[in-house]
């Protein structure tokens, strides 16, 4: 995480753990658990309008979900990348003590044209899907997780289906209240219903 190559990170935290298996390999299925507090979360780095034409580029919708206890998510958008830049912040409030929550990247091409293809990355990949003309999801996990400071996660994204898995599409800072959130590995979760804020909706603060 030092911000090198085509990926330019504000403030790069350097060198700090990864959240992978023993192998460093990906956990698939990923979620925080809520303390009841109101969670901060800053945009770092983005690389956008990567995929799509050149008349109708890709851009990345980026918010939070929480999983409803029959497995179900509720999902709200926070940034835009067509809209929003670097240094974007935003509060959010999972609920109650106890509720899994994680975050999720839409990533759109062809966005208003009968080609449109959306893709839905979640942390919790079992929940990937797409939509529109989108086909043959991958299996692979969109989101590299590393720990810093407690409290502090710096969450790399890749965007692209069958992607390179570079990680550096988006990268957000997610500051947690401690002790008693955490992430869970192993779960698996239902898309169920899935209901998305406007695109062009963000919450500042």
């Amino acid at each position: 995480m030092i911000g090198g190559g085509g990926c330019v990170i504000a403030s790069p935290p350097g060198a700090i753990a990864y959240y992978g298996t023993s192998s460093g390999a990906s956990v698939q299925n990923m979620a925080f658990v809520s303390s009841g507090n109101v969670v901060a979360v800053s945009l770092l780095a983005q690389l956008t309008n990567q995929v799509g034409s050149a008349a109708n580029p890709g851009y990345n919708v980026f918010g939070w979900y929480t999983i409803n206890p029959n497995g179900t998510i509720t999902a709200t958008a926070l940034w835009n990348s067509k809209t929003d830049s670097i240094g974007q912040f935003a509060t959010f409030n999972p609920g109650p003590a106890g509720t899994h929550y994680g975050l999720f990247l839409e990533n759109i091409q062809g966005g208003g044209t009968a080609a449109e293809a959306d893709y839905f990355w979640f942390m919790n990949s079992s929940s990937d899907h797409g939509a529109g003309t989108a086909s043959n999801i991958d299996t692979s996990q969109h989101f590299a997780i590393f720990s810093g400071t407690p409290g502090q996660y710096i969450i790399g994204m890749d965007d692209t289906n069958n992607g390179n898995q570079d990680y550096n599409n988006m990268v957000v800072e997610l500051m947690v209240p401690e002790p008693s959130t955490l992430l869970l590995l192993g779960v698996s979760f239902l898309v169920g219903a899935l209901v998305i804020g406007s695109r062009r909706t963000r919450q500042t603060a």
